[in-house]
């Protein structure tokens, strides 16, 4: 399906961050919509804006076909887009003070304390604004939610490398949502945020550099696979790392397995499968490739730790 051209899986990328001009085949500003729901406000802009280049991260694969056919009906070839978490992309797919602006229309407020760190206006994601933008790049903002607004802009005021530019009430916007356009006709108040970087903040990466795709080789002399059965929802943690093992499949025809794990690093958490493939006189622990996940500090501890736990236990 022709539509699908628009889509990019970083995972299978060997550097990180990204090379964005390699990707758009040319160097342009970069602007970043994080929640693109249908994609109508991704595509207003990158129609009107044809020398910018435009990258959305959404988490519904639903949304992600919905706007690529909407794309790919008014012919666009400024935009790119990520099934992803728009927290963890933008930190660990752009290069400091690289991207011109970022979106975000009417997110989750994630109202109950307990859901607070669900919100997209935590520490972390202010700290990668001020390490991704360009100098003087903003962050906008929309909500119909005042306290949610108030609470963006109590923080940002807390923030020395970046300010509060804008705060206004039913603002004149030249792109909007179907959403905020039904809103404001039923009378509802939209709160709009601009958020200035006006310093530099380093963050720390969990992918950086080359990223070669982690694996080990374990003599069968040296192992036994079947230790692997007594593995299943054990946790393993090292440091901040830390993965659990879910299920073990085991081939009919052989004694290749299939292990299906959940790693955390931070934020992100990842599911995906391990292969154990039987090479002769060896077994190969891999990454299985029809799941491959972002190659991060747990998912690579994984691999390795699942090829240690399959070597016999000596005396």
């Amino acid at each position: 399906m022709e539509f699908l051209k628009y889509e990019i899986k970083p995972q299978i990328f060997k550097r990180f961050p990204l090379n964005w001009v390699e990707i758009f085949e040319r160097e342009a500003p970069i602007v970043v919509e994080i929640g693109f729901g249908s994609g109508e406000f991704l595509e207003n802009m990158a129609r009107e804006m044809q020398d910018f280049n435009f990258v959305g991260f959404e988490m519904s694969l639903t949304s992600l076909w919905k706007a690529q056919k909407r794309f790919f009906g008014s012919g666009l070839s400024n935009v790119k887009v990520i099934l992803g978490d728009g927290r963890f992309c933008l930190r660990e797919l752009f290069p400091p003070n690289s991207v011109r602006k970022v979106v975000t229309n009417f997110p989750c407020p994630w109202s109950k304390k307990k859901h607070e760190k669900r919100r997209i206006i935590v520490e972390s994601f202010f700290q990668t604004l001020g390490n991704v933008l360009e100098f003087g790049g903003e962050f906008e903002i929309a909500t119909d939610e005042r306290w949610y607004a108030e609470e963006v802009v109590r923080k940002v005021r807390k923030l020395w490398y970046l300010e509060v530019s804008r705060f206004s009430l039913n603002p004149e916007r030249k792109f909007r949502t179907r959403y905020e356009m039904k809103w404001l006709s039923e009378g509802r108040k939209i709160h709009a945020i601009s958020v200035r970087k006006v310093g530099n903040f380093e963050v720390e990466r969990l992918l950086e550099g080359e990223e070669s795709m982690p694996h080990r080789l374990v003599k069968k002399a040296e192992a036994d696979v079947n230790r692997l059965e007594g593995l299943k929802n054990r946790v393993f943690k090292e440091g901040k790392k830390l993965f659990v093992i879910k299920e073990i499949f085991r081939k009919s025809d052989g004694n290749d397995r299939v292990i299906k794990v959940i790693a955390k690093d931070g934020e992100i958490q990842q599911s995906y499968f391990v292969d154990i493939l039987d090479k002769g006189d060896r077994y190969l622990v891999k990454l299985d490739e029809t799941t491959i996940p972002y190659r991060t500090p747990s998912v690579k501890f994984s691999v390795f730790r699942i090829a240690e736990e399959m070597m016999k236990k000596m005396g």
